[in-house]
């Protein structure tokens, strides 16, 4: 079986939480080292309490001295944390006056020039990619047709010019192929050696308006392709789309596809993950699609992919123990409509999950009995909660259900009774760190054992239902990681999840925001402004 990943676009939290108000005097404050963890310290971002400062005195000529509070307002000069491979520090964006993008260099809050060719973003972080020989292409800043290309071993980008200001790219993260052409009129250009030229042109229909709007080839297989009728629009889901696909040595050639109704295939192919088990091609949407659009199944015949099956829009996970693909088939609220509108079918009542699994050589998502999601009701609405499903490498995988974990192995299901909810809580959230599993859970946290029994970590820093919404942050180039609780406690760090230390710190500290890729640190927002947690405190502090 072989499974080709698709990317998975960050999504980082910026959630804050509430503390008292100190000064931001003598910050430095160091943890004693300990056989388990290294000595650490919190720091100032220098010149990020400046740009918090300007922030807040908008704020109050806005919306008056009330809405000047401190607290619900330090993460709007970090939103977006972003960290790329050709750029040595986080980048975050501030708003406010000094509003801009800011580096996080070393110990200091640097703005800079964000956007092509000038600085080192591009203007949408998706108009990047990476090429399977390590060659990367960029998009400049402004619409006027210029992508850079970035070979591998080089130290500078290069501009690929474009004659044709109307370009749309087109990137194959199966083999690297870049496109350009103008939409709708399936012109298509290639990049070769760092020049554009011609190539033959991709597939559509000019005479319904359809254009190429995303690529992908499958090594050893051949190439696929998406067109959809471009007055639709290029992100409409719902949009009439065509599969086709391309042997190495053919041409192109319709797919056709029978979804049930309603549904239709999704927008992007790059993001998919293809699965080729024997002579199935199984075809699952990325993390953004995956809740509206179906998985697709081909058969692979001598005269190509053909259509076999689909399965309900779901998050849909690997299990390499059971060699299976499961998840929940997503509903998510649903409300419940009047009964004389059921009857006259203008709407039908709330649909409940199911926890489903594709096996080694189906082409059908199966139902599982017996495992059944957690349901919120109300007089007008029902939610159900589908998850968390941890997957386990040589053990069965763990669902989420109305009554705890069930553990399920591809075949049969059995409930822990050390995992139920009446001994680890009614909502639960899980980390996965190597071989370990930790499970914080509204009645405590806990650390997973092979034979599925749990202990309870005794000296857990936060208590009572806070637990399941305190949260882990790992610092990368560590063993450490950081405990952010509910913003009224203080940070703890801890390296095998049973034992926690304290951050001794006067700095006011309110949440974690990313973890900073030029040294073993994170960066934290503060009531008056931005701070690292350093895993390892500089001799000169």
């Amino acid at each position: 079986m072989q499974i080709i990943p698709g990317s998975v676009p960050r999504r980082p939290s910026m959630a804050i939480m509430c503390r008292h108000v100190l000064t931001r005097a003598a910050v430095a404050a160091v943890l004693l080292a300990t056989p388990a963890m290294a000595e650490v310290c919190v720091l100032p971002v220098e010149g990020s309490g400046a740009v918090l400062d300007a922030l807040l005195r908008e704020r109050e000529v806005r919306a008056g001295p009330e809405g000047n509070t401190r607290r619900l307002w330090a993460d709007r000069i970090a939103d977006s944390p972003r960290a790329q491979f050709d750029f040595p520090h986080l980048i975050v964006w501030a708003a406010g006056p000094a509003k801009g993008h800011y580096a996080i260099d070393g110990h200091s809050f640097r703005k800079i020039e964000a956007y092509f060719p000038d600085g080192p973003l591009a203007r949408f972080p998706w108009e990047a990619w990476a090429a399977p020989d390590g060659t990367r292409y960029r998009r400049g800043h402004d619409a006027g047709g210029l992508v850079y290309q970035l070979l591998p071993g080089a130290s500078a980008w290069a501009a690929i010019p474009l004659t044709d200001r109307t370009v749309w790219p087109l990137f194959d993260t199966g083999n690297g192929d870049f496109y350009f052409g103008r939409p709708g009129l399936q012109m298509a250009s290639r990049v070769v050696d760092g020049q554009r030229v011609a190539t033959d042109p991709l597939p559509g229909d000019r005479d319904t308006g359809e254009w190429t709007n995303s690529i992908r080839t499958v090594p050893g297989l051949g190439t696929f392709a998406l067109s959809s009728a471009y007055l639709w629009g290029t992100f409409g889901q719902r949009a009439p789309r065509t599969l086709w696909f391309r042997s190495p040595d053919g041409d192109w050639r319709v797919v056709p596809v029978d979804l049930p109704e309603g549904e239709s295939l999704l927008t992007d192919l790059n993001a998919a993950t293809f699965d080729r088990d024997g002579e199935i091609l199984r075809w699952f949407p990325g993390p953004t699609e995956a809740s509206t659009v179906p998985p697709l199944f081909l058969r692979l015949t001598g005269a190509g992919p053909v259509f076999a099956g689909s399965a309900p829009p779901g998050r849909y996970r690997f299990d390499a123990a059971s060699g299976a693909w499961m998840g929940w088939d997503f509903t998510g609220l649903q409300y419940i409509p009047s009964r004389w509108k059921v009857a006259l079918g203008l709407a039908r009542d709330p649909v409940t999950p199911r926890f489903r699994v594709v096996r080694r050589g189906d082409v059908a998502a199966v139902a599982i009995d017996g495992i059944l999601a957690r349901t919120m009701t109300t007089d007008t609405s029902v939610l159900h909660t589908t998850g968390p499903v941890i997957l386990q490498p040589s053990r069965p995988a763990l669902i989420w259900t109305d009554i705890g974990f069930a553990a399920f192995d591809g075949e049969t299901t059995v409930f822990p009774p050390d995992l139920s909810t009446n001994r680890i809580g009614s909502h639960v959230q899980v980390y996965q760190v190597g071989e370990r599993t930790v499970i914080l859970g509204t009645e405590g946290s806990f650390l997973l054992n092979a034979d599925m029994t749990a202990d309870r970590v005794t000296e857990y820093p936060v208590s009572g239902r806070a637990i399941a919404w305190s949260r882990h942050h790992p610092i990368p180039g560590s063993d450490l990681h950081v405990l952010v609780g509910d913003g009224n406690r203080p940070f703890h760090v801890t390296s095998d999840f049973r034992t926690y230390r304290q951050v001794e710190t006067s700095a006011p500290l309110l949440d974690h925001v990313a973890a900073l890729p030029d040294r073993a640190a994170v960066l934290l927002t503060g009531e008056d402004g931005l701070y690292s947690l350093e895993a390892e405190c500089p001799q000169d502090r």
